[in-house]
Order: C-alpha cells, then structure tokens, then sequence
C-alpha cells in the first residue's frame, strides 16, 4: 500500500522539462588550392579509422562530343582499371573500394579506404589519372556485358518505367533522356574510349578528403597529378520539358501499378528556400509524413511514399514514387492531387515543422558519423561554387525555419505543372485516371522506348 502511494505522489508530480538540445558541431574543412587552379576541401577526422577520397574532373563541354565513350571508360576503368582482371584483387587488397561516375558537367572517381590501407588506395587512383590507354582486351569483355545489358534491361517493367520517366521530363537531345542502345555500345573501339578520358584528365579537379588522413601527406601525393587546368563552359543543355504531363507507360498483365511524380522547381532552390527539405519531410517522412499517413495508415493504398529534391545547376525537381495495386490506382491518384493542391492553402506548420526539424538535427548527426556521406555533402556544395565557409548555411537555415519559411517553400510547388508517370496494366489505369480527372497525353510501351 506504501509502494502505491509513493508511486501516485510521484506521477502527480510535473515531468521535468527536457533542456534544449546541444548545438551541432558542424565541421568545417580547410580549403586549399590545386596545382591545376581546382579546390582542395580536406577534413582530418582521426577518430574515425578510415577515409573517403573525391576528384571530381569538370570537363563541361570539353566531352560533349562523345559522352558515351567517357561514359563507358569510366565505367571499364572503375570496375577493371587499366590492368584489366587485376583491378578488382588490387582494391580488396588494399581495403579499398572504387566507383567512378560521369554527368553532363564533371566526372568524379571516388575512394574509400581503412587505416593503413592510404598508400596502396591513393596509388590506385593515381594511376587512373594518368591512364592514357585503353586495354583492348579489357574493353572486349566489358562491351560484350554492357550490350547485353542493353538488350535485356528493357525485360524489367521497372527499367521502362524510368526510361519513360526521362523521357517525359527531357528532350530527346538531352544526355538524362538518353540510354545507350546495344548498337552504339557495339560500335565503341578502344581508341574512342582512351581519347574521350584523356580529354576529361585536361580539365581542372578539385578535391575532397575526409577522415583519418595526414592532409599535408595527400596534398603532396595527389597535387601533381591534378595538373589539369581547362575550364570549359558547362554543356548547353536543352531546357527540361514542360508540365503538366500525363504518361502511361502499358505493361500487360501487370498487376502492380508503380507512380513517379516531378514537380519543376527553380534552380538553386535548396540554397534559396533550404526550408524545401522540410516541406519533402513533412510530407512523406517515415510513416508520420501527411501522405504517408493518409494514403498508407488511413487508406492502406501504399506501403511507403518515396520523395526527394534533386538540384541540378540549372534546373530541380521535387519528386515523389510509390506502388500500389492497379485497381487502387485511380483512388490513389486522386487523393494525391487533391493534397498536393491543397498544400499551398495549407502548408505543415507548428505540430508538423517541429517533428521534421528534430529529425533533420538526427539525420545530420548521423551524416557525421559517416566519412562517405560527409565527403559527399561537400562535393555538392563544391559543385555550387560555395565557400568552404558556407558548406553547412542551408542545413543550418532549415533547422531554424519558421512557418512562415515552410510556406514559401510550399508556394514553389505547383501541381498544376506536374509530369505524372504511371506504369501498369492499362486495363487497370485507363479508369484510374478518369477518376482522377487526368488524362492521359501519352501512352508508351517498352518497345517504343527503345534506343535505336
């Protein structure tokens, strides 16, 4: 009975108020600059046993002529290098991993590593920044898989749907509509290969270097290899195709209907409206995002609500994926357009900013931790022309938005413009989107979509 009334006299009692969480202890890196004029972004973390390197080769316009052989040397050097079979027993001897990638404005070759492991991972990279040919035997074997991935990759319903995605949003002559046909890929010889990497090894690097490294040590290593100087323009791309847009992409037989829907923003949108990561969190984050809790916990329409901001330099969009079954297509559709009409009537604010915010201050935390996703962070911002100064300015403006912000960010998305991609059984959708009142601008099939 005593134990009873102790416990009752202490629920009776106020709960203590948390106090306000410490502040983030954003590092910044020290920048330094390259023989070739690029940025040097290095950020000595010896706490954390291992290292994540990044040099990113901006060739702009140098490669347009022929993106799909710069395409295909970065993949063959990053999954071969230019020892052929070897490449792949050099990295896991030195506990390292490679990847490198192109885009219509830079390619960037990527490596992490362990302690202890920096001379043999650095020497890898080092020898593909000097690469100025390319093994015919290794490119042989790598074609030969490449053109067999292009003739089967349009068997998978969730490989067409993408590519009508592209194309929805991008004139044909844009590289993101483009996919290399089995063909092109056929044609590709070595020499072709060889002169477009060269070609991107002339243009300025810059670089990022994070964790358990001597910072000095790499600059000296890394430095003379980076000597290339050329600054192209970026590429002149055609402007993204416009909205509103409806695409049906047939797939018979399919039971399962899969939804992509971009809305354009304006470039430069994370940086000039950072409450935009909030806005996408408040709406589909976890299972307490507004959609995701009306259209998986209230109506059992999708297991989970995908969505992400994705900054170009020229151009964002904000988009959301999901899947549900093609006869809950049509309800699912409507009940998303209604909300995204609603939304600059009434943007998330108090009850709904504040969750979203603690859970941006967890992410970020947590992006600390990581070397990989930390070195990433400042690629991007690099990218951006940034000040290494300013690499934390739109995380930190996000975490301190208040309504008023939210809504402006809310203001910048206009369903009215929207590209609708739906894939699935048109038996299914034809009534789908007359429940939704869309109609349909075009239908493709996997077959139409196929690269010449």
């Amino acid at each position: 009975m005593l134990g009873l009334l102790l416990l009752g006299a202490a629920l009776a009692q106020p709960l203590p108020v948390p106090p306000p969480p410490a502040p983030l202890r954003l590092p910044e890196p020290i920048a330094s600059t390259l023989p070739g004029g690029g940025e040097a972004w290095l950020l000595a973390r010896p706490e954390v046993p291992a290292f994540h390197l990044v040099v990113s080769l901006h060739h702009g316009s140098l490669v347009a002529s022929d993106p799909l052989a710069l395409e295909q040397a970065a993949t063959l050097l990053g999954l071969r290098g230019p020892e052929g079979r070897g490449w792949l027993r050099r990295q896991e001897a030195a506990s390292a991993r490679l990847l490198v990638e192109v885009d219509p404005w830079r390619t960037r070759l990527s490596l992490s590593g362990v302690r202890g492991a920096e001379d043999e991972a650095i020497a890898l990279l080092g020898e593909l920044l000097t690469v100025q040919d390319i093994d015919g035997r290794a490119w042989a074997r790598q074609r030969a898989e490449a053109v067999e991935q292009a003739r089967t990759a349009w068997l998978a319903p969730a490989r067409v749907h993408l590519a009508a995605l592209a194309q929805a949003r991008y004139p044909t002559e844009h590289p993101f509509s483009r996919s290399p046909s089995a063909r092109a890929l056929a044609r590709l010889r070595p020499g072709r290969l060889a002169q477009a990497w060269r070609e991107a090894l002339q243009a300025r690097a810059d670089l990022v270097a994070v964790g358990d490294l001597d910072v000095d040590a790499l600059l000296a290593r890394l430095g003379p290899m980076l000597t290339g100087s050329s600054a192209p323009p970026p590429p002149t791309l055609p402007a993204p195709l416009p909205g509103p847009k409806v695409v049906l992409v047939d797939q018979p037989g399919d039971a399962r209907a899969l939804l992509s829907l971009s809305l354009p923003l304006p470039a430069g949108v994370r940086l000039e409206h950072p409450a935009i990561e909030l806005l996408l969190r408040a709406l589909v984050t976890d299972f307490d995002g507004r959609l995701t809790r009306l259209l998986r916990e209230e109506r059992g329409l999708v297991y989970a609500l995908d969505g992400s901001v994705r900054s170009f330099s020229d151009h964002a969009w904000f988009e959301l994926r999901t899947s549900t079954e093609g006869a809950q297509a049509g309800e699912l559709l409507r009940l998303l357009r209604a909300s995204l009409e609603e939304l600059a009537l009434r943007p998330p604010s108090g009850e709904e900013r504040s969750p979203v915010q603690a859970g941006l201050r967890r992410d970020l935390a947590r992006l600390l931790l990581s070397n990989q996703a930390l070195a990433a962070h400042l690629v991007e911002r690099q990218a951006l022309g940034l000040d290494a100064a300013r690499v934390w300015d739109d995380a930190r403006a996000a975490l301190q938005a208040d309504d008023q912000a939210l809504a402006a960010a809310a203001a910048l998305v206009e369903p009215e413009r929207a590209i609708w991609v739906l894939s699935g059984d048109s038996a299914l959708l034809d009534p789908a989107f007359a429940e939704a009142g869309l109609a349909v601008d075009r239908v493709e099939t996997g077959w139409s979509l196929l690269p010449p």
